[in-house]
């Protein structure tokens, strides 16, 4: 043990060695935590980007970096973690996929980037217009009450009715 004559910053000083040991098996808990939260972000991603946690109109020189930086995190012998080895044989192939130009190209026209639907990059020109004609069309018929006002009105008022609830849940 060992004692410190003024406290770091304001905060209390160490008074013994266990102090440390404690914090090291923390912080081994919570890495352990988000090691396996990542390894289930992996796991359950539904496309290759969601794997490697870039978003599908990023440079391609973002790749690299994301991959590098979770598969210092997943390499099974990194980890104890059981499923880590399925978690990065899932991170590789998804780099080997978005790293070669062919490759991520037909990947993005054969898969939906964002959760069902297809990516506005892969639209023809018609098909994006069509979607534009139809936004622009929509908007022109509906009011300033329809797009702002009543919507905050439906807000406030499913507000002010979960806090009557809340009152009258309290009250009884």
């Amino acid at each position: 043990p060992f004692s410190l004559s003024t406290p770091p910053r304001g905060g209390p000083a160490v008074a013994e060695l266990g102090n440390c040991e404690t914090t090291k098996r923390r912080t081994t808990e919570m890495n352990n935590i988000e090691t396996s939260a990542l390894i289930d972000n992996v796991l359950e991603a539904s496309t290759h980007y969601d794997v490697l946690k870039i978003d599908p109109r990023s440079e391609p020189k973002c790749i690299r970096p994301a991959y590098l930086k979770l598969s210092r995190k997943l390499h099974p012998d990194k980890t104890q973690e059981p499923r880590a080895a399925d978690a990065f044989k899932r991170l590789q192939n998804a780099y080997s996929v978005l790293s070669n130009p062919e490759q991520k190209q037909q990947y993005d026209l054969a898969v939906p980037c964002h959760k069902g639907k297809p990516c506005w990059d892969s639209l023809s020109f018609s098909e994006r217009n069509a979607i534009c004609s139809a936004v622009r069309s929509t908007l022109h018929a509906l009011s300033l009450e329809e797009l702002v006002v009543l919507p905050l009105c439906k807000r406030m008022n499913a507000v002010l009715r979960q806090d009557l609830d809340e009152r009258m849940r309290q009250a009884d």
